[in-house]
């Protein structure tokens, strides 16, 4: 089971679209790190942010140099990216405070679908001073 963005508006995960609030996808050309080296480096970034009423989001990344299957992308030589990984970084956001808590790294898809029905039934109220998200298992 893989996670891509089809487009802007809808990541899929293996066989299930989530409606995207917010989503990017970039590829930044970098001039050769060093002289004997004269490729140009291309560091790609991919993130799709799914927002439930309740004030909760979900952050999905999978960009070079990401806790993905991009990880080694860019400074390793021979290493492909991957638009659609198996495995990507996921962070959980609240409204305007961001990030809560630590991002969870090589999330596999099976779990990522898990993860974002479970804060999708989250209720608003349980955010007063709540900075701990479930563990992901």
């Amino acid at each position: 089971m893989t996670i891509s963005l089809e487009n802007e508006r809808t990541p899929r995960v293996g066989d299930r679209r989530w409606p995207v609030s917010y989503s990017e996808v970039s590829d930044i050309r970098l001039p050769p790190i060093e002289a004997h080296r004269p490729i140009v480096e291309c560091q790609f970034r991919r993130q799709a942010i799914v927002a439930f009423e309740s004030g909760w989001a979900v952050s999905v990344l999978w960009g070079s140099l990401t806790f993905s299957d991009n990880h080694d992308h860019f400074y390793v030589d021979d290493v492909v990216f991957t638009d659609e990984p198996e495995c990507v970084e996921v962070g959980i956001l609240w409204r305007d405070e961001g990030l809560i808590g630590d991002p969870y790294g090589y999330v596999a898809a099976h779990a990522l679908n898990v993860l974002l029905i479970t804060v999708s039934q989250w209720p608003s109220a349980d955010v007063p001073g709540v900075r701990v998200v479930p563990f992901l298992r």
